[in-house]
């Protein structure tokens, strides 16, 4: 838990856009001071943050909840077990969930436009939704198609993303990979047929022919090559892990 904070490292000073330092607790809350203005100013000032009027303490709770992957009706009901100074509606903790949320979408979409791995790099899949397939006439339709999710982590660095797909087909997968992943890295995969030709006696890999080194390991056989230890998707699997439980 110590490892998250709210407040920033540093900041601007409104008036004379000097950075600011060394934050200080003052009145139940954060603030920065500007030796040039003498004047002092609070973290949320020109955030997202900036109207929240819940305190320092119950805003940064409501957070770590978020974080731990909480519901906001598991928060509120922590909430409701604390003490009276701490306690908050239920319209409160929905607004600020929703809003940790917005924050973290926004940040992802940063990620994504700003990520180019190289090198040694997992690629695997997993499943969030799928629909089933049903012969009645009559059936309630689903509000969400299906949805995959598509992982690659840079063994060294540990820097990961993880894609939202439609379909787990050649077009959604490779234009993927392409986008994301830079040409001659080493790609580690399972024997996905998108990513291996399966129909031949000695399995063939496609990403080859992209420009990619490629090593496969067959799941439904091992995890982890015998032979060549150094062949798996285990780092990417623990990530996948992390995201279904989100």
């Amino acid at each position: 838990m110590n490892q998250f904070q709210l407040v920033p490292d540093y900041k601007s000073c409104t008036w004379c856009n000097e950075i600011l330092t060394l934050p200080q607790f003052i009145d139940g809350d954060y603030h920065f001071y500007c030796s040039s203005c003498f004047k002092w100013v609070n973290w949320r000032v020109n955030t997202l943050l900036s109207k929240s009027r819940v305190s320092y303490c119950q805003l940064q709770k409501l957070f770590f909840l978020f974080i731990e992957n909480k519901s906001p009706n598991q928060a509120l009901i922590s909430f409701q077990k604390s003490f009276s100074s701490f306690q908050l509606n239920k319209n409160t903790v929905y607004k600020y969930f929703k809003l940790f949320g917005d924050i973290a979408y926004k940040y992802y979409q940063l990620k994504v436009l700003s990520t180019f791995l190289n090198g040694a790099i997992e690629i695997d899949e997993t499943v969030v939704f799928r629909q089933k397939k049903t012969r009645a006439r009559r059936y309630r339709k689903y509000k969400l198609q299906s949805m995959w999710l598509l992982g690659m982590i840079e063994r060294e660095s540990k820097n990961f993303i993880i894609v939202p797909i439609k379909a787990r087909n050649d077009l959604n997968l490779m234009m993927t990979i392409l986008k994301y992943v830079s040409i001659e890295s080493t790609i580690y995969t399972d024997c996905h047929s998108v990513y291996v030709n399966n129909r031949r006696l000695l399995k063939e890999s496609r990403l080859i022919s992209y420009g990619y080194n490629h090593h496969f390991v067959d799941h439904s056989v091992e995890f982890v090559a015998k032979h060549f230890p150094h062949i798996h998707t285990t780092q990417l699997k623990d990530c996948g892990d992390q995201s279904n439980q989100i």
